[in-house]
């Protein structure tokens, strides 16, 4: 999510100017620092909840996807230790990036009109029309959203990690 006094156009700009200057930056990343990286993340992952409630809700969304993969942190770090810098490169280039032809993006614009937003006369001027960058993708207005959600791959949710039964199912006792 980002917010701003900007116009939206703007602030697509910038977050452009953002996945260019980290691409730059993964692919001057040293080894090292990228296995520094790595194994903070993977402390940062395996540390214990520090409350009940930070505990309920690791258990409770696992419960509440139907997933019940209650070591999904454990083999979140596992496979994040099997990754190489190269292969963050790569998802980076084919999925992330702005030049990707399979990269997908959803923008919602919320547009101020009030005195000083960023719809008002005065910055719609100052930002001119929107103009479109050679090799820029057409945007698609998403009118039916059930619909929208219904086409997508990972829709209502993924199968379960352990089959559980359903209450009311036989047991077979």
């Amino acid at each position: 999510i980002v917010q701003s006094g900007r116009h939206p156009q703007y602030v697509e700009e910038r977050i452009d100017a953002f996945m260019e200057s980290m691409l730059e930056r993964l692919v001057d990343m040293p080894d090292d620092e990228f296995i520094r990286h790595k194994t903070s993340l993977a402390a940062e992952r395996l540390e214990k909840p520090k409350t009940m409630t930070s505990l309920f809700e690791v258990f409770w969304n696992e419960i509440s996807t139907q997933q019940y993969n209650f070591d999904r942190v454990t083999n979140n770090v596992a496979y994040l230790m099997k990754i190489n810098k190269e292969q963050i490169i790569n998802f980076f280039k084919g999925i992330v990036y702005n030049k990707s032809p399979s990269k997908r993006k959803l923008s919602v614009h919320v547009i101020s009109t009030a005195e000083g937003g960023a719809g008002n006369e005065k910055n719609i001027k100052d930002n001119g029309e929107k103009k479109k960058k050679p090799g820029a993708t057409t945007a698609t207005k998403i009118t039916d959203v059930i619909a929208f959600k219904a086409s997508q791959s990972l829709y209502p949710l993924l199968k379960p990690y352990n089959d559980i039964p359903r209450k009311g199912q036989r047991s077979k006792l």
